[in-house]
């Protein structure tokens, strides 16, 4: 719970308002979060248990369930964002603008959120999805936005951090 909600909430009700997407799509081998998102209206693309580790980056998944998407025809789209669970502070203004910035620089396979320091920030990223298909590699092929709400949450500190973030700015 972050701030009276699950934290995965607040990616999906941004991603939700945005009016960017065709389709939301949330990845877990989580049943509590499946469930969750199934409850907001939110496709689930169950995560296969070799996907569900530590060390398997978001491109990997992001990469798996494209594929998945696309062998079964359900769509075909030019773009993907994969947007993290752990963002709370990602606005509609940011994802627009990252997607902007994206489509009007066709030549860089991604563009992804870093802070004020230029360092990834572990919110969000676009990619053009035959990149994400063919395992482009990120960091050589991306254009990089800077947005204010930055804070990679991957520690406790991290957590407590955001949650002191968070109340300075909403």
């Amino acid at each position: 719970m972050f701030h009276g909600k699950p934290i995965i909430q607040y990616s999906m009700a941004v991603a939700e308002a945005s009016g960017l997407f065709s389709d939301i799509v949330v990845s877990t081998d989580d049943q509590k979060i499946a469930a969750l998102a199934h409850d907001l209206g939110v496709r689930v693309h169950p995560r296969p248990s070799e996907l569900a580790l530590d060390e398997v980056g978001t491109q990997e998944v992001a990469r798996a369930v494209l594929i998945h998407e696309k062998a079964i025809g359900y769509r075909e789209y030019d773009y993907a964002c994969v947007l993290y669970a752990t963002a709370p502070m990602v606005t509609v203004a940011d994802l627009k603008e990252g997607h902007r910035l994206k489509v009007a620089h066709p030549g860089f396979a991604y563009l992804h959120s870093v802070d004020e320091g230029g360092r990834d920030c572990g919110a969000f990223y676009w990619g053009n999805v035959d990149d994400f298909i063919f395992n482009t590699p990120l960091e050589e092929n991306s254009l990089k936005l800077t947005i204010k709400g930055a804070c990679d949450i991957n520690t406790r500190e991290d957590w407590k951090r955001a949650e002191e973030m968070y109340g300075h700015f909403t």
